[in-house]
């Protein structure tokens, strides 16, 4: 089941550093984003193997 994105924020801001700043989040929210639109174009046969 999916979490709603209050609750993935709320953990999200848990696993960041105490002396965390505003690129630090952004950041943390882009690597999220990426990982999830790899996986998804994974699942849809969207992908390139490169060597």
């Amino acid at each position: 089941m999916a979490e709603n994105i209050k609750d993935e924020v709320k953990k999200m801001a848990e696993k960041l550093d105490e002396n965390a700043e505003w690129e630090d989040v952004m950041y943390a929210i882009y690597v999220r984003e990426s990982i999830k639109r790899g996986k998804e174009d994974i699942r849809s046969g969207e992908y390139c193997v490169t060597r």
